[in-house]
């Protein structure tokens, strides 16, 4: 049977904070996780000018 390589070959790191224990791997995950979070809050979506807006009399609501 052959053993995997490279990376997964070697035990796990841990941290260890008083009664919490957190394997370096997904607090790697965690930390992305969160960074993607706030990057997807802070960026602004593109919306449409004043000047794209459509004119007064030109609706598709339908009576």
């Amino acid at each position: 049977m052959s053993e995997a390589g490279g990376w997964l070959s070697g035990h796990a790191h841990f941290l260890h904070w008083g009664v919490v224990q957190i394997s370096l791997a997904n607090l790697i995950v965690i930390a992305l996780m969160v960074l993607i979070f706030v990057l997807a809050v802070l960026v602004k979506f593109p919306h449409a000018s004043p000047n794209d807006a459509a004119p007064e009399g030109d609706n598709d609501v339908s009576h």
